[in-house]
């Protein structure tokens, strides 16, 4: 995984407005017995921006903020053994999933 992040920030009189932007590098190799599988083997380039305005209002401080984020599946979640957690229940994952 790599990453790169850039912020700015500027004043326009009592409004301070900041400005971030961050790139993300996700590169996953999955292995299933030492044998790579291309199916279940992720790389993900994001960027995320985000905006943030605030400003005094009297005795109040005002912030409007703007953020976008990504939600990936945890590596257990990706499996595709079966684990045994009692008589009625057995779990396994899903390696196909995709981030949201």
């Amino acid at each position: 995984m790599s990453s790169a992040f850039v912020t700015y920030s500027h004043d326009f009189g009592k409004l301070n407005m900041e400005a971030d932007l961050r790139y993300e590098n996700v590169d996953f190799k999955y292995y299933d017995d030492g044998k790579y599988t291309a199916d279940q083997s992720k790389n993900y380039s994001n960027w995320f921006p985000s905006l943030s305005l605030s400003m005094p209002f009297g005795d109040v401080q005002m912030q409007l903020s703007y953020a976008a984020d990504i939600n990936r599946p945890n590596y257990w979640v990706l499996r595709s053994g079966v684990q045994y957690s009692n008589h009625y229940t057995y779990e396994t994952g899903n390696p196909f999933l995709v981030s949201e």
